[in-house]
């Protein structure tokens, strides 16, 4: 018995014990867990946050590698369910898809950016992925969108005081008119950029518009310039090591010595873009270089070899979809067969050539573009305008306008009081005048007739001060709707003016609107007339059921005597507007021509 007691008490102790041991070693595992996941949280935040540092450092250099990068920010993005990491990586692989000529993917991820970035209301980043949908339209040759794209985004970089950004669009805005031969409208937009990548220390874009400016220089015939604005930006981009930008410098500076009869140089240049563009297989830089070497052979006078050169040049411009190099290769052939003799084949290269400028080049676009930029110019204007009107006028006209309404309306008030006082002060003197008349007349009156009269005096005296009372109120009503009437024609004459902004003049006119709402002042005016004339409405409602309400409403007025005026005020409508309501009265209550319409009313 003792031992079986003694076993007892061990389990007793025993169990207690490895039930907390277990409970502890469960909580020191779970606190583990989550430390370790909060350790790999913090290490996938840290790996996230230096992918997009190297993607935005480096954003221009190896567009594979990059590639490669940005799935992986999308992964991490996901995972840690970071919606606006994952709206940037999207924005990153639009951009880059566009670097490696894969238009079709360009597009998918631009609307998934957008639509996380339009979530977060992020304006900034919708603006960057519309510029990359521009840069799309670009590419195809389709300037007119590329332009409403542009302008868009660049709205909203000047809105959000974005200057870098502004500096790229301005860019864009650059080359489409280069595009479309406008080219020195085109070296102003490049101008424009350059300041403002100037003033924010950004070398490579710098040296992106210099090539670009050279571009256009080459265009004019201007080779002199040209060559310095080539030789500055081939500096820069061997500086950072832009492959790309380097080979697009390469064509550029080969077309410039063409243009100076420098054959041998050219060809150099463009020997070594075609190299470093097929190490890279970058197919639109291949797909140029090609092209100007054929066009470098045919004024060499190798037919053979030029005519080799800028077929497989178009090879590259159809494969990509670029119709502006698919219209140059074919004008270029056209010539190579009419030097051979080859007049049919010659026309058929020369109508493909055509048709593409037709497309890309017509007068519709042209007329687009210039209209759209008239209307961003002029709703630019109207913007700085508005602005600097709010900054240095506005407060000063709204300080000026509030203090004559509040004066206005203390003016109302001092009437509204001088008229109560008044209505008080007849009121008074009418009662002691009624007393006078019953001290007298109880000298000559039995005690019956006495009561009798004195009844009847309180009873008239009750209506008299009522009706005192709705002519007063009429009265302030007419004032008051006079004045407020005023009040807001003085602001719809300052709005116009523009001496006021909108929300102080819809305030006001809100305010305005309420206090001259007739359907308020009706209501108390007409708790009033009832309790005075108890009868009137029905009896006049027998006589005609048509009465509408807003015939009855003027009948009332016509049985307190006031005027057609005062009627029209109470109304806020025109005087003959009230003659108009006065005939239809007449006619539906059938009243003769001898006798007139207020005597009629009273007589109800």
């Amino acid at each position: 018995m003792g031992m079986k007691m003694e076993r007892k008490h061990i389990l007793l102790i025993i169990i207690p014990v490895a039930l907390i041991l277990a409970a502890t070693i469960l909580l020191v595992t779970l606190n583990h867990h989550d430390r370790r996941d909060d350790q790999v949280t913090s290490m996938q935040k840290k790996r996230l946050k230096g992918l997009m540092d190297s993607i935005n450092l480096n954003y221009y250099k190896v567009p594979v590698k990059r590639l490669d990068y940005i799935s992986k920010t999308i992964a991490i993005a996901i995972a840690l369910n970071d919606s606006n990491a994952l709206a940037k990586s999207y924005y990153y692989k639009a951009s880059c898809y566009l670097d490696l000529e894969k238009p079709d993917s360009v597009l998918p991820y631009c609307e998934k950016a957008q639509v996380l970035a339009g979530l977060l209301k992020n304006q900034i980043l919708i603006a960057k992925t519309t510029n990359v949908i521009a840069n799309l339209y670009l590419d195809k040759d389709d300037y007119y969108r590329a332009m409403v794209a542009l302008k868009s985004a660049l709205k909203i970089f000047e809105e959000k005081g974005d200057k870098h950004d502004i500096g790229v669009v301005y860019n864009g805005l650059g080359l489409v008119y280069s595009n479309l031969k406008e080219y020195d409208k085109s070296i102003t937009y490049y101008i424009k950029a350059d300041e403002i990548f100037r003033a924010l220390g950004k070398e490579r874009e710098q040296a992106v518009i210099k090539l670009n400016i050279a571009g256009c220089y080459v265009e004019k015939n201007n080779v002199a310039k040209a060559n310095y604005y080539y030789k500055q930006s081939l500096q820069t981009f061997g500086k950072i090591q832009d492959s790309v930008q380097i080979v697009a410098t390469y064509i550029n500076m080969s077309n410039g010595c063409r243009k100076n009869g420098n054959l041998q140089e050219a060809a150099g240049f463009l020997d070594r873009a075609i190299y470093l563009s097929t190490r890279m297989n970058n197919q639109r830089l291949m797909g140029s270089s090609y092209y100007n070497r054929g066009a470098l052979y045919f004024d060499a006078g190798d037919l053979v070899r030029a005519k080799e050169f800028v077929e497989r040049g178009l090879a590259f411009f159809k494969k990509i979809g670029l119709r502006e190099g698919e219209m140059l290769a074919l004008k270029s052939l056209s010539e190579i067969q009419e030097k051979t003799g080859n007049y049919k084949l010659s026309l058929g290269y020369y109508k493909g050539f055509t048709d593409i400028q037709n497309e890309i080049l017509n007068g519709d676009t042209r007329k687009q573009i210039a209209d759209l930029q008239w209307k961003y110019d002029l709703q630019k204007n109207e913007y700085e305008t508005r602005l600097l009107l709010e900054k240095y006028t506005v407060k000063q006209k709204q300080t000026l306008f509030l203090s004559l309404s509040l004066g206005l309306f203390f003016i109302l008030a001092i009437l509204i009081g001088i008229l109560i006082r008044l209505a008080y002060k007849n009121l008074k003197k009418s009662v002691r005048l009624t007393e006078l008349e019953n001290i007298h007349l109880n000298e000559k009156m039995s005690a019956d007739q006495r009561i009798n009269h004195l009844e009847n005096l309180r009873l008239t005296s009750e209506i008299d001060a009522m009706n005192r009372e709705l002519t007063a109120t009429s009265l302030q009503l007419i004032s008051k709707n006079e004045i407020l009437a005023d009040i807001y024609e003085r602001n719809e004459q300052y709005f116009k003016k523009e001496t006021m902004g909108r929300e102080p003049y819809n305030d006001l006119k809100h305010i305005l609107k309420e206090n001259l709402n007739q359907d308020k002042d009706w209501v108390h005016f007409k708790e009033l007339f009832v309790k005075v004339h108890r009868n009137f409405f029905n009896d006049i409602k027998n006589r005609c059921p048509e009465l509408t309400e807003n015939e009855l409403r003027m009948c009332a007025y016509l049985r307190i005597n006031l005027r057609n005026k005062e009627i029209a005020k109470m109304l806020n409508i025109l005087p003959e507007s009230v003659k108009t309501i006065r005939y239809h009265i007449r006619k539906k209550l059938k009243i003769d021509k001898d006798i007139s319409l207020e005597d009629f009313i009273r007589g109800i």
